[in-house]
Formats: C-alpha cells, sequence, structure tokens
C-alpha cells in the first residue's frame, strides 16, 4: 500500500512539468483541469488508503476470540443508534436538536444519536371509535349515541406540529359535531336518516379537520339507541299498528267474500229466472 501511494506521489509531481511553452494556452487550460482532477482524485484515494490501513491494523489488534466478542457487542448496541427503520405505509420526520428538518420515506434512515431523532407516522387510512354519547333531539328524546370515523394522513407534518394530539381531537369533534346536527332533528328523523346524518358529520368533519393535515374518508353510525321506555312505547305502537292492519285486512277480505257471495247469487237467480222464461216459451209452443 505504501508502494502505490509513493508512485501516485511521483505522478502527481510530473504532472505541471507537463505544462510548458510549447502547448497553445487551450491545452494548457486542459492540463490544468486534469491536474486538478487527478489530484482531488488522488487524495480521496490518499485518505481511503489511510483508513483501509488503519482498519487492518485494528483487526490485527482484536484477533482474539474475547476481544472480537466485546467489539461484536458493542457494535450490535452502537449501530442501531445510528440506523433506523421506516416501514412501508409510513413516513419518518427526521429532527435536528428538536427542529423538523426533513421527511424520511419506508427504508433505512441514518442518524445522529443524541442530535437527530425520528418520529413515525402512520399514513394508512385509521378506524377511530367514538365513544358512546347521549343527545338530545328536537322533541327532547335522550339518545346513544356511538360511530366510527375512517381518517387518513395526508400531510405528516401539520399532524405532528399544528396539534398535540390529532387523534384525540378527531374524536372530540365527531362528537360535537354529532350533537350538533342530532340536536336538530327530531327522533323519528335521527332512526330513519342515518344516511344524511352520516352525510352531514363527514362534510363538517372534513372541513374542520383540513387544517391538521388529515382526511376524513368516512363516518358511520354504529348504535342510535332511544331510552328504554320509548323503545318499550315504539313496540306498542308497531304492534298496534300491525294488528290495525291486520283488522282492515280482514275485513277487507270478509267484505269481498260478500260481495263476491251476493254477486253469485244474484246471477244464481237471473240464470234460474232465464231458463224458467225459455222453458215457458218452449211449452207454449
Amino acid at each position: 500500500m505504501e508502494v502505490l501511494l509513493e508512485e501516485l506521489d511521483q505522478i502527481v509531481l510530473l504532472l505541471p512539468v507537463q505544462l510548458s511553452k510549447k502547448h497553445s494556452r487551450k491545452q494548457n487550460k486542459r492540463l490544468i483541469i486534469a491536474y486538478f482532477v487527478f489530484w482531488t482524485f488522488f487524495l480521496i484515494l490518499q485518505i481511503l488508503c489511510i483508513q483501509l490501513h488503519r482498519f487492518y491494523i485494528l483487526i490485527n489488534l482484536f484477533m482474539d476470540g474475547s476481544t472480537l466478542i466485546v467489539l461484536l457487542v458493542i457494535l450490535a448496541i452502537v449501530v442501531p443508534m445510528f440506523i433506523k427503520k421506516v416501514n412501508q405505509g409510513e413516513v419518518g420526520l427526521i429532527e435536528f436538536l428538536g427542529k423538523y428538518t426533513k421527511t424520511a420515506n419506508p427504508g433505512i434512515v441514518f442518524l445522529f444519536p443524541g442530535i437527530e431523532t425520528l418520529r413515525k407516522i402512520d399514513i394508512r387510512e385509521q378506524v377511530i371509535n367514538v365513544p358512546e354519547q347521549q343527545i338530545i333531539t328536537r322533541d327532547n328524546v335522550g339518545v346513544a349515541v356511538d360511530g366510527i370515523v375512517y381518517i387518513q394522513i395526508n400531510d405528516p407534518t401539520k399532524a405532528q406540529y399544528e396539534i398535540s394530539n390529532v387523534f384525540m381531537a378527531v374524536i372530540n369533534l365527531a362528537q360535537t359535531s354529532l350533537r350538533s346536527v342530532l340536536g336538530t332533528m327530531a327522533l323519528d328523523e335521527t332512526l330513519s336518516n342515518r344516511e344524511t346524518i352520516n352525510a352531514k358529520l363527514l362534510e363538517s368533519l372534513d372541513r374542520e379537520t383540513g387544517k391538521w393535515g388529515v382526511k376524513v374518508m368516512r363516518v358511520e353510525i354504529k348504535k342510535l339507541e332511544p331510552p328504554k321506555d320509548i323503545q318499550d312505547s315504539m313496540s306498542k305502537q308497531m304492534k298496534a299498528e300491525r294488528e290495525k292492519r291486520a283488522l282492515i285486512l280482514e275485513a277487507e277480505g270478509y267484505k269481498q267474500s260478500q260481495i263476491t257471495k251476493n254477486e253469485g247469487d244474484k246471477q244464481a237467480k237471473i240464470l234460474q229466472a232465464e231458463g224458467e222464461r225459455q222453458s215457458q216459451i218452449l211449452q207454449a209452443e
């Protein structure tokens, strides 16, 4: 390795001799550029050779088994501090002394421990459960409501630095929006217009969460139940309605059967009278 460095030194020292008055200015300019390019390459190669030589010396020093094991253990502890992994479906926010500097894509990320930190943000579509709450409708009936919200983070920097806890913020906003929407509707409307409620909630949430770098994909109401006594009253009402419809259908059936029977009797009498008249005519002839 030392012989190689000496030969490179000789080549570098001989390069300025090539610059002479025999060459034109343009040729000398090209030689100067070539000289500096080669000199830069030589310096890089020299540094690389020195580092390789030092590494070779270290390997010779640590050839015994116990020292080599200790070295490997140290490397196993230190290397993960410098190398981090960002999984598919995530992005990494790199901070330098607490200040955001850049965003890392999925793959291997190299960091300086103690100076740089990595915050992983999941950018896949996620499901948030909205806890059950009691809401008073327009006609003063309390209903128990819960739901789910599907969101996706489309701006990781805003989701991390514009608000302290984006998921808790979405939950609280969803609960508030539920109270606002259902509070303007009667009980019957809330039970029969779930699609309308979902659409209104989606529009409201998506408008408010945009500043946090969050996109609301879907909103679904899971549970919408009135109190037990209201459910019993509704059940009795439905039962009464069914019985009423059954009685009406039964009366309509009886009416139709009587009409049909009377029509049959009438037709039978007409046919009987016609038969008697024809019989009298035949007897007279």
